[in-house]
């Protein structure tokens, strides 16, 4: 009380005429003495034209009601300038200005007079705003007795004998039951249709959304948004929900226990799938709004024509916060024939809240899986969005897409880890490895299909010679009880093996051929290769060496 006192001092006395005013400076520090200073708004930049009606949202305490007081002119601002053209009628606190031991009827007056209406102009709408309250004989009870919903139909059924040209409204729809929110929001409509200017404030942006055509966002006395009402309610929900979000950060790595629910006829698969960041390497822990590369290895195993890649972020609750594919991006992928591959990069910045989510995989015809679902991967991989070190960013689903398609080359995108074994099946982990000379995986191995099949690697320098070994079987008939497979690292010829059964096979890779972390291509020369066809055996007229299993270099 005593400190708002010398503020209304120090405002009287800064109003007198002369160059030195000392006694508004001390008035001013003594009503600060023991405070501190918040600055409510801060740079608020705002023009609203006749007509317009104009929502206002954000969080508690962001500077939205002293913004209307000041336009309302029941404040006055520190610093600044605001013009008001027009009659202003202002509801920013349901039954403020109210008298307690007053009546309904005696405080119709008192409230009209605190909008700047005679007497004698209420003396001849009393009967109206009477039948607008609809509170019955308490219209001449004391205010002390009302509830807030029965004080909110008063201040409205003044309200509605009143012609302003500014109507600002705080907050006031949220009381009062459904009935006398339903009149209030009509009487609100019929100020729009005889184009009044309105300012509303509302944390329902259901509400914004269908009454104002234009909404602003304030955060901490600053604008953060404005624009057309809906997409500024949308950003405004998506910054709620990273309100929300689990601030428990921590990062999520694929590995076994990984649960991944998959399904799909086959006729093309996902083989591979990775998460990059910014840097091109592998990661599972991204800031708000850094780019990541989402990278599918599609491998067809029947012929196809333009089939689409898909790909949906989930959310820790598994509730879909983005998802879209090729075919929405009209990008097609063209013809397949069996064992045609291709890499899909979908890049992204991943403006969404801190949180832990999912990505799904799919692969499928059209616009979606319902017709033709070749490859469905359900939390394929697991990842973590941590705060940015932007403060004023906030997350949105509404994420901005580029994808690229590459057909000719495919790379192992990971550093090979020194024992690390690589399945050739078909839901194997070696596709990305594989260079040439590879036929269409199948259950549990892969035909090599040329008179050279290929691998390549990323290597990290190695100070010891290291093992290749090998789990394969050859294609074998009566005049060829066994294969060729001469092996090479780069140039350099490792070694030659005979290969007929399954078995295991292992071959030295020196020391001097891994001194330094290098890209390596290892090399399968086939020289017996045949087809089967040409031998009688089946219609097969793949050139067939030798079926590969399993591969580990340790």
């Amino acid at each position: 009380m005593r400190a708002s006192v010398l503020e209304k001092l120090a405002s009287l006395f800064r109003r007198l005429p002369g160059a030195e005013n000392t006694l508004a400076a001390r008035f001013q520090a003594a009503a600060q003495r023991g405070f501190r200073e918040i600055q409510a708004l801060r740079s608020i930049s705002l023009q609203i034209g006749r007509g317009e009606v104009v929502g206002l949202i954000g969080y508690n305490g962001a500077g939205k009601s002293t913004l209307l007081q000041i336009i309302a002119g029941t404040l006055s601002p520190s610093s600044g300038q605001i013009a008001v053209r027009g009659r202003v009628a202002a509801l920013l606190e349901l039954g403020s200005g109210m008298n307690p031991d007053f009546t309904g009827r005696e405080n119709a007056y008192l409230y009209g007079s605190i909008l700047g209406v005679s007497r004698q102009f209420l003396d001849s709408r009393m009967h109206a705003i009477e039948a607008f309250a609809e509170i019955g004989q308490f219209f001449d009870d004391p205010v002390r007795t009302y509830s807030t919903g029965m004080a909110a139909r008063l201040a409205f059924a003044v309200l509605t004998q009143l012609d302003p040209d500014i109507l600002i409204v705080d907050e006031a729809l949220s009381v009062g039951d459904a009935y006398f929110q339903h009149k209030s929001i009509n009487l609100i409509r019929q100020f729009q249709e005889a184009g009044k200017t309105m300012l509303v404030v509302s944390h329902d942006a259901a509400t914004i959304k269908t009454m104002c055509s234009r909404a602003v966002i304030l955060e901490r006395g600053l604008v953060i948004r404005e624009g057309p009402a809906g997409a500024v309610c949308d950003y405004y929900n998506a910054l709620v929900a990273k309100k929300q979000k689990d601030l428990e950060i921590r990062q999520i790595e694929r590995e076994k226990g990984q649960i991944i629910t998959r399904s799909g006829d086959r006729r093309a698969i996902i083989s591979d799938v990775e998460l990059l960041n910014t840097a091109g390497a592998p990661s599972r822990a991204f800031t708000i709004g850094e780019e990541a590369r989402i990278v599918c290895l599609i491998d067809a195993n029947s012929a196809l024509d333009d089939p689409t890649v898909g790909i949906i972020l989930r959310d820790r609750l598994g509730n879909d916060v983005f998802g879209s594919n090729t075919h929405y991006h009209k990008m097609p992928l063209g013809h397949f024939e069996p064992g045609q591959r291709a890499q899909v990069t979908f890049s992204l910045p991943l403006r969404i809240g801190v949180g832990q989510y999912l990505l799904t995989t799919s692969l499928h015809s059209g616009k979606d899986h319902l017709a033709d679902n070749y490859d469905w991967q359900d939390n394929a991989i697991a990842f973590s969005v941590l705060p940015s070190t932007e403060p004023h960013f906030v997350g949105s689903a509404q994420l901005p897409l580029q994808i690229e398609v590459s057909r000719e080359q495919i790379a192992p995108l990971r550093s090979y880890e020194w024992g690390q074994e690589l399945d050739f099946g078909v839901y194997g982990n070696a596709a990305r490895h594989k260079l040439d000379g590879w036929s269409t995986p199948e259950d549990d191995f892969t035909w090599s299909q040329e008179p050279e099949a290929a691998l390549h690697f990323d290597f990290p320098a190695s100070a010891k010679a290291r093992q290749l070994h090998l789990q394969a079987a050859a294609f074998c008939h009566e005049t060829l009880p066994r294969q060729r497979v001469c092996v090479s690292l780069g140039e350099h010829t490792i070694g030659e093996l005979a290969v007929s059964d399954i078995g295991d096979y292992s071959l030295r890779i020196p020391a001097k051929l891994l001194a330094a972390p290098s890209h390596h291509k290892l090399t399968f020369a086939l020289p017996d290769a045949a087809q089967p066809s040409a031998l009688g055996i089946s219609n097969d007229a793949r050139l067939l060496g030798i079926r590969l299993f399993r591969l580990r270099i340790e």
